[in-house]
């Protein structure tokens, strides 16, 4: 989009409306030479709805805006960098469906990895009606950390079980109540960070866009089986299935260049870093939008 300047935004308005509309349109709104810091880039996330807190890598004392980056040196970014190289949605294992996701170049060197975008819409229109008629009452299983381990190998954080999910609750408890004072002082709408539920969030795989009507496929690489089906089959049958919907789908490279903000349709796009570039600097801050009230976006899933 050309002639808008988000560090001038004041609150919402036309711009705001413009943007929201783009977004329901096409999925990716590119915005480039922006100049925002973190704390003018949450200032307008702000204006399009509540913002989620980031449990990790997040901009001191800015807990909604998280790094995703590439330079750092630390131990977990080779293994973060694959994940984030696997066709997936931001939070699709949450208790509701994050809409959109704002990333905003803060340092991008030419010929850095670019961030693709799988249009699901494309991806359903494209699919035969076999295939439809065969997926018509799937629902996929999400849960970040068993997808990795079914799908990757990945070892999961700790042995499953009550005295885990406890622990993890009281975590979030505490960090809920830390976080939710910080946001009461600034006056901010603020979703505290989900937990996975344990063994996941079953999604329908077809789902219906509210504004427009589409259908498309809800998928990506935090699924890790078909409810119902057997563990043998299940998560074989969903890796074929997204074989065939990326084969399928609309494919957008976005090449970073400094100054971009990006904005994304977070339910009906896959995204995922581009696989291989690993040489150049780029480092970009995340923000992810939460429902609003009242948009009939907001209703929790059902286990």
């Amino acid at each position: 989009m050309h002639g808008i300047d988000l560090a001038a935004l004041s609150g919402p308005g036309p711009d705001v409306d413009a943007i929201v509309t783009a977004i329901a349109l096409h999925g990716v709104v590119v915005m480039r030479g922006q100049t925002i810091n973190p704390s003018e880039q949450l200032r307008v996330a702000a204006f399009f709805g509540p913002l989620l807190a980031e449990r990790s890598r997040a901009v001191p004392r800015r807990p909604e805006v998280r790094y995703e980056t590439d330079a750092g040196g630390d131990a977990a970014a080779p293994r973060r960098v694959f994940f984030n190289e696997q066709w997936h949605a931001d939070l699709s294992w949450a208790d509701v469906d994050p809409p959109v996701t704002m990333l905003a170049a803060e340092a991008v060197e030419r010929g850095c990895a670019e961030t693709q975008f799988a249009d699901m819409r494309g991806a359903y229109a494209a699919l035969d009606e076999g295939t439809r008629t065969r997926i018509d009452g799937w629902k996929a299983v999400h849960h970040v950390e068993m997808s990795r381990w079914i799908r990757h190998g990945a070892p999961m954080s700790g042995q499953p079980g009550w005295a885990r999910v406890l622990a993890r609750r009281v975590r979030a408890l505490t960090q809920h109540v830390r976080l939710a004072m910080q946001f009461t002082r600034r006056g901010m709408q603020v979703r505290l960070p989900p937990i996975p539920p344990w063994p996941g969030i079953a999604v329908p795989v077809v789902q219906i866009d509210p504004g427009s009507g589409d259908r498309f496929i809800r998928l990506g690489d935090h699924a890790w089986t078909v409810q119902g089906m057997a563990d043998s089959i299940g998560p074989r049958a969903l890796v074929e299935l997204e074989r065939m919907i990326i084969e399928a789908a609309p494919v957008l490279h976005h090449e970073w260049q400094p100054g971009d903000v990006v904005m994304f349709d977070n339910r009906t796009l896959l995204h995922r870093r581009e696989p291989g570039v690993h040489a150049r600097v780029r480092r970009l801050r995340r923000i992810v939008l939460w429902p609003r009230r009242g948009d009939g976006l907001e209703e929790q899933r059902v286990n």
